[in-house]
C-alpha cells in the first residue's frame, strides 16, 4: 500500500472515532460498525479555523471544464467518474472506493456511509473536521459546493513536509454521509482545481 493510500484510509476511518467522542451519534440503520464523517483525518488536532462564512457555489462544469471520462466509482447512494487513465485501487473498507493515476500520488476516494452525526448541521461538521486535521495542518474552509443539488462543505489543507495537498467535500443526504477526498501533488497546484472540478461535474445520486 502506498503512503498516499495509507493516509487516505486514516482520513476515512478516524472520523468514526471523532464522531463517537463528540457524542453526536444517533441511530444508524445501515452500517453502525464503521461509519465515518469524511473530512476528519489524523487523530492529531490541527490549529486551523474556518475562514469567512462560505457561500454556495455550484460544482457543475464550467465552459472551461470537461467532465472526467474515466472509470466509474459507485457506492450505496452516489457515483463519480475519475480522470481518464486512472485505475481503481483495492477496496479497504466496504463503504468507500478509490482510484489513482499511474504514479499513485494523485487519488480520489468516494466515501458513502451511514450518517452518525446525529443530525448535526453541516457547519458544525465542518468545524469539527477542521479541529481534527493532522498536527500542523494549514487549512481553510472554502466556499460550499453543490453535489448534484445538495450543499457540501469544502476543506483544503496541506501538511508541512508533505508533497500532497488535500481537498475534502462532505455532505449528508437521506441518512448517509457522503464525501470525496482528493489527494493531489502540490507541484500541480495550478491545475489541481480543474481536475477536482472535472470529477465533481460527474457526481450523481443513484438512490
Amino acid at each position: 500500500m502506498t503512503r498516499t493510500r495509507r493516509h487516505a484510509v486514516a482520513h476515512v476511518l478516524t472520523a468514526a472515532v471523532l464522531a463517537g467522542a463528540a457524542g453526536c451519534g444517533g441511530d444508524d440503520s445501515d452500517q453502525t460498525k464503521d461509519d465515518p464523517t469524511a473530512p476528519a483525518t489524523s487523530a492529531s488536532a490541527g490549529s486551523s479555523a474556518p475562514t469567512s462564512s462560505p457561500t454556495d457555489e455550484t460544482s457543475a462544469a464550467t465552459p472551461s471544464i470537461t467532465p472526467a471520462a474515466g472509470i466509474q466509482l459507485t457506492e450505496a447512494s452516489s457515483t463519480i467518474r475519475v480522470p481518464v487513465g486512472w485505475t481503481r485501487m483495492d477496496d479497504l473498507v466496504e463503504y468507500a472506493s478509490a482510484a489513482s493515476d499511474r504514479t499513485s500520488r494523485n487519488s480520489v476516494d468516494l466515501v458513502d456511509s451511514g450518517d452518525i452525526s446525529g443530525g448535526a448541521p453541516l457547519d458544525a461538521q465542518a468545524q469539527s473536521a477542521l479541529k481534527n486535521l493532522p498536527e500542523g495542518a494549514q487549512a481553510s474552509r472554502l466556499p460550499d459546493v453543490q453535489l448534484a443539488g445538495v450543499e457540501a462543505f469544502h476543506i483544503h489543507y496541506t501538511v508541512p513536509g508533505d508533497r500532497s495537498e488535500y481537498d475534502t467535500f462532505t455532505t449528508v443526504r437521506n441518512g448517509r454521509n457522503v464525501g470525496l477526498d482528493f489527494i493531489l501533488e502540490k507541484k500541480n497546484s495550478e491545475t489541481n482545481p480543474d481536475l477536482i472540478a472535472s470529477v465533481l461535474a460527474t457526481f450523481a445520486w443513484i438512490a
